[in-house]
């Protein structure tokens, strides 16, 4: 099967992407972790101003629905003062629709994040992620990210992780 192109994702491919939203959603429960997003409805607000901010990417499948998916920012409040400094671009909502995505996907998103870091002149690309043992955090560090502190969720009080890679590295 071909490589599906990274895109910038617009407001007409919401409706593929709050199902990608949900999917993932559904496969973490699968997986008996707890859901990604406790409060739909908020994370899907968030997601459409991401969109409408052009900080969201996707990988279609041709012109129908989306197998991949991850969300940009240049602010991060989880990370604290740290999630305002300058020399770092933030990602969030990584996405893989289980059924449809190729194995390759998450890292060529990682891959292309790095890329627009880079281009913006970024030392860093972070994100967070929950301290779960599912690999989660193992398929980062793989990657090159490597820890750089702890952290409460707010919305779900659950520990997570804060992930950096040093973009000089790569």
């Amino acid at each position: 099967m071909p490589q599906g192109k990274i895109e910038k994702a617009t407001i007409s491919a919401l409706p593929a992407l709050f199902e990608l939203l949900h999917k993932a959603n559904e496969y973490s429960i699968l997986l008996s972790i707890k859901p990604a997003w406790k409060d739909m409805q908020k994370a899907r607000r968030s997601l459409k101003e991401q969109v409408k901010r052009g900080n969201v990417y996707i990988i279609r499948e041709g012109k129908g629905s989306i197998s991949s998916s991850i969300t940009l920012c240049e602010i991060n409040d989880e990370w604290g003062d740290l999630g305002r400094d300058n020399s770092a671009l933030y990602f969030t909502k990584l996405m893989k629709d289980p059924d449809k995505a190729q194995q390759d996907e998450g890292e060529r998103l990682l891959h292309y994040a790095a890329k627009i870091a880079k281009r913006r002149k970024k030392v860093f690309l972070r994100c967070d992620v929950l301290n779960d043992p599912l690999g989660i955090v193992t398929y980062y560090q793989k990657h090159g990210f490597r820890e750089r502190g702890h952290f409460i969720y707010e919305s779900s009080r659950r520990e997570g992780l804060l992930l950096e890679l040093t973009l000089s590295q790569l």
